[in-house]
């Protein structure tokens, strides 16, 4: 997990700022242990991020920067820039990305007509912005900011939920070194929950990695309005329905088994 965030900081710094509701960055940034974001609250605007929130000090820059005082930026800070950090703002890298998107267009073009000068150049100058090119397809600045509720809530979730687990298998631990777990059918009971609980976690998971990156198919190249595709929607029916099918039959089937086996019991074993 440390790592994760350390990378995130380092490659995706909005998906970071959006599971931490992270609007304008600081030096020693808190780390949100609790707190419920406001719902009102959008990029460039003057209203508090929280309604409420319970932060951890320094816990957050520790997480990207591996240091108490470092700087973390902001939804603010990456959306509009921030000079004294060097931050490049979305709207100068639209506008880089937008000559990339022209000049690559030039290139194909050229290629299609055979003149080799003219696609060396156009090749050139598509290779200073390549970096930005997905920003050329992007409408506005905010388009780069990810859904931050459902980021927020999704990564915290899993976090509770880590958390939680960690505690259980300790206890689980300790009960059994003394050799009492039959003894705690409480904590037994508890057990068949928690496994539902971790399919939970890992699926909150998967939401922040997955909306978290959002506009990006593939990070500040594509954006998944030019990533979608052009198979119909018929297409992808019937290849749902066809594991639909499969899953379904197989799935039966290993309840048979096991409901054959449970019948014969531990003896037939």
């Amino acid at each position: 997990g440390d790592e994760s965030a350390y990378q995130n900081a380092l490659t995706q710094p909005m998906k970071l700022a959006a599971y931490e509701g992270l609007y304008d960055g600081s030096e020693g940034a808190p780390i949100v242990a609790l707190g419920w974001l406001n719902e009102d609250k959008k990029p460039g605007d003057d209203l508090e991020a929280f309604d409420f929130e319970i932060a951890i000090p320094y816990g957050l820059s520790i997480l990207a920067t591996r240091t108490l005082n470092g700087f973390v930026p902001g939804i603010n800070d990456l959306v509009y820039g921030n000079e004294k950090y060097g931050i490049m703002g979305v709207g100068e890298k639209m506008t880089l990305g937008t000559m990339a998107v022209n000049d690559l267009g030039d290139y194909k073009a050229a290629k299609k007509a055979g003149d080799a000068v003219a696609a060396e150049i156009s090749l050139a100058k598509f290779q200073e912005n390549q970096h930005y090119l997905g920003y050329g397809y992007l409408r506005t600045p905010e388009e780069a900011v990810p859904p931050v509720k459902q980021t927020f809530l999704s990564f915290h979730t899993m976090v509770f939920l880590g958390t939680f687990f960690i505690l259980l298998f300790i206890l689980y631990l300790v009960v059994a070194l003394k050799d009492r777990l039959l003894d705690n059918k409480w904590l037994l009971r508890l057990g068949v929950p928690s496994f539902f609980l971790g399919l939970i976690a890992s699926e909150s998971g998967w939401i922040v990695a997955e909306v978290g990156r959002q506009p990006w198919a593939i990070q500040d190249l594509m954006p998944v309005t030019v990533a979608t595709t052009n198979i119909g929607s018929g297409h992808v029916m019937a290849s749902f329905m066809i594991f639909l099918v499969i899953f379904t039959v197989l799935i039966l089937a290993e309840v048979k088994i096991m409901l054959k086996q449970i019948k014969i019991g531990p003896e037939g074993v």
